[in-house]
């Protein structure tokens, strides 16, 4: 079953904050609305409190400098009639290997 998505208003201004290069900002996006909602039940992990909804973690690899690589954790929350994926906010680290 592939589920809708909505990113909330708050998750996607920190996406915009991130101030990403190009093809990482589209990667995100196509994590959460193509990947993500196709199989959110091997995607997802649980978090340790679970009002606070369930995480979403995948890392790129900067194409351009394979030393870096563009680390994310999405909190995520089914809604109430299981139909849809909602994204409530995120973090983002980059990792410099060397």
């Amino acid at each position: 079953m592939r589920y809708a998505m909505s990113i909330l208003p708050f998750a996607m201004r920190q996406i915009n904050g991130w101030a990403l290069p190009d093809f990482v900002f589209v990667d995100v996006y196509l994590q959460l609305n193509e990947v993500l909602p196709s199989a959110p039940t091997q995607l997802l992990l649980p978090n340790a409190d679970e009002r606070d909804g369930m995480l979403f973690y995948f890392s790129i690899i900067d194409p351009q400098d394979r030393l870096c690589e563009h680390s994310f954790l999405f909190r995520v929350f089914f809604s109430q009639d299981e139909t849809k994926l909602i994204v409530a906010s995120g973090t983002y680290r980059l990792v410099v290997v060397g």
